[in-house]
């Protein structure tokens, strides 16, 4: 390395080890022990993690509360998007594109998160299901 770095100078020198020091850091595995020239570092592993930080509106959207009451009425905190759409049509009239829609909006204010053809509410709704008045 160092006839490298005579060679073409130390600039050049730094990125390279930089380049290679990236390159040997994303291929080792998560939560293992990476030793790079003689200098140990752990790799933590992390998962990538959907930020919403978005203010909710102050007057909630009718089909928003319609989809929690759903929720509310199930009394669960997960659902499957079958159940879901079955039941905002049967108890508010909603389309399987509108619930859809509606979702998405939610997810974007951090109310229910889509995983594995469910729906899941988030810690952030749970204060909006339960002051919801059910029909």
């Amino acid at each position: 390395m160092l006839e490298l770095i005579l060679k073409f100078g130390l600039v050049s020198g730094g990125t390279a080890v930089i380049v290679m020091f990236l390159v040997v850091y994303c291929l080792a595995e998560s939560n293992k022990e990476i030793s790079f020239w003689g200098i140990k570092f752990h790799k933590k592993w992390t998962p990538k993690r959907k930020f919403s930080w978005r203010r909710l509106p102050k007057v909630i959207p009718p089909e928003w509360q319609a989809i929690l009451l759903v929720f509310k009425t199930s009394d669960a905190h997960r659902l499957n998007e079958r159940d879901l759409y079955e039941r905002a049509h049967i108890s508010s009239g909603l389309t399987e594109l509108k619930v859809r829609e509606v979702c998405v909006d939610m997810e974007k204010y951090g109310l229910v998160e889509y995983s594995f053809n469910c729906y899941f509410l988030q810690k952030r709704s749970y204060k909006l299901v339960n002051s919801l008045n059910s029909v």
